[in-house]
This record gives C-alpha cells, structure tokens and sequence, in this order.
C-alpha cells in the first residue's frame, strides 16, 4: 500500500479538550500532512472509552481510566488493533518510559514495518534532581529510558542538553532531531486591557514598576527554576 499512516501515543489528552484548540490545531496540521494520524491518549476526564473522530484524517483514542498502569494495558490494545488494520508507517511516543515501552512492542507487531520515534520533552535521563524525586522507581526507569532509546529508529528531544546524553549512550548525532515544542506567539502577541493588568497586580500586591515574570508548572528542583529566573 501507498498509504501512509501514523499512531502517536500520548500521556497527555489535551487534544480532546474544548479549551485547547492549539493542540486541536497542531495536531490537525500532522494529521492533514499524511493519509490518517492516529492518537492514543491517557484519559484522566472519564470520558467514554470509545475513538473520537476529531476530522476524517484524525482519530483519538481515549485509554487508562484505571492510572498509569491502566493506560499501558490499554494502549497495547487498543494500539495493536491499531497497527494489524492500519498501514502504520510510523510509531511516536511522547516519552522514553511508559509510552516507549508500548511503541517497542507495536513496532514488532506493525503489518507494515512501522519505525519508531522515541520523544523526551524534558531532561529525564542520568538527571539527579528527577532521580531524587522517587529514588527507587525513578532509578529504574532511568535504566529502561536509557535502554529503550537505544532501539529506537529515531529520537525526538527539545534541547542540546538532552540530545548531548543520547550522544553519549553512543547514538549517532543524525538519529537525533532537537525540535522544541511549537508555540502559537500571536496568541501572546494580542494586547490586554490595562484595567485587567492594573487589577492583577493590585490583587497581588505587585508594583505598577515591577516586571513580572509569569511561569506555569511544578516547582519542584527538577524543574531548575533557577535558570529561568
């Protein structure tokens, strides 16, 4: 077949929700670019365990109402009717863990040589403060991360700092794209009413002077918020 399919497995459900059209967006872009993207998704809104057509080219699949444990389980299913059906040319996880471990096993499944793309958004492997989190389980997926991303067929990371590790597990540099995540800047390019910004720092007790820095996310070490200040 000519056709050219692709199963993405995903911790995050955002596609699915009303409020983020820009991933609704981006990822109707993928889609739109070969003959059909298929999605599995980690759902944590208890939504009906039944495929959501977001288009004709888009398919979401909802997976693991039971925790993360669940989500595998799930995947593997849903994901190997996925790639015995469908002429899958490509498998892409959004990270070296969980969804890596499915993309391995769907790969060797696939009907029609399905590659795989290992993705890291973060700077996980070999990082101390991440390890300090949960010492125990963190270590061991340490391991396997490290592991499975030698056998991928091509890895996706977001910055040097973590495609500098993958060259030194001995991973050839033209098997490693940094490719930060998109951000759609005319959202943050459209201007705002002064009273809304004069009532939110009177709210917080900021200045009218003072330059604020606006961050989103778990301030935790891991996240080196040191840097970004």
């Amino acid at each position: 077949t000519d056709r050219f399919e692709a199963l993405l497995i995903s911790l995050g459900d955002e596609v699915l929700g009303a409020e983020t059209e820009d991933a609704q967006a981006r990822h109707q872009r993928y889609a739109d670019s070969i003959d059909h993207l298929h999605m599995i998704v980690w759902d944590r809104h208890d939504r009906p365990a039944t495929p959501v057509s977001l288009s004709p080219k888009l398919t979401v699949h909802p997976a693991g109402r039971g925790g993360r444990w669940a989500f595998v389980r799930d995947a593997l299913r849903i994901g190997e009717e996925i790639v015995r059906r469908h002429p899958v040319r490509v498998i892409s996880t959004q990270e070296p863990f969980y969804t890596a471990a499915v993309g391995l096993r769907l790969r060797s499944l696939s009907r029609g040589g399905a590659r795989l793309q290992i993705q890291n958004h973060s700077d996980f492997l070999d990082n101390s403060l991440w390890i300090a989190e949960r010492p125990l389980w963190n270590a061991a997926l340490n391991v396997f991360g490290k592991w499975a991303v030698r056998r991928a067929d091509r890895l996706r990371v977001v910055n040097t700092t973590e495609k500098q590790k993958y060259l030194r597990l001995g991973i050839p540099a033209d098997h490693i794209d940094v490719l930060p995540v998109p951000v759609d800047l005319a959202a943050f390019e459209r201007p705002v009413d002064e009273s809304i910004l004069a009532s939110l720092r009177a709210r917080w007790n900021i200045p009218t002077d003072a330059p604020v820095l606006f961050w989103v996310g778990r301030p935790a070490p891991f996240k080196d918020l040191g840097t970004l200040l």
